[in-house]
């Protein structure tokens, strides 16, 4: 149902990753009273709100093309990252962080499916 596609970023690191699922089938309606764009980030923020795991109220550092969401899972630090100009969100962890990274993953995944 929910697929996890990890990558390197740019500077080389195995520090990233993205959540790949049926938006429509996971993501409840009341995300989309706005219209699709955005749903994806509404609903995140939701989530990562109700576990505790979004640092601050609502967060976020804005640069040009995307909105980045300090997090934190187990005290281990990571960020949400909403490309604005694609709608999408991945995720990241520092590079001394990058063995947490499945274990960040797999909380995610369980956090969405217990949505459904």
């Amino acid at each position: 149902m929910v697929s996890i596609d990890y990558r390197k970023s740019k500077a080389g690191y195995d520090n990233c990753f993205e959540l790949n699922f049926n938006e429509i089938e996971i993501i409840p309606y009341k995300y989309y009273k706005n219209g699709k764009y955005g749903a994806s980030l509404r609903f995140f923020v939701d989530v990562l709100r109700k576990a505790d795991m979004l640092i601050g109220k609502e967060e976020y550092e804005e640069l040009i093309w995307c909105r980045m969401y300090p997090c934190h899972f187990d005290d281990i630090p990571f960020t949400m990252t909403y490309d604005i100009d694609y709608d999408t969100i991945s995720f990241s962890v520092e590079p001394e962080n990058c063995r947490y990274r499945e274990k960040i993953a797999e909380k995610l995944i369980s956090l969405i499916e217990n949505q459904l």
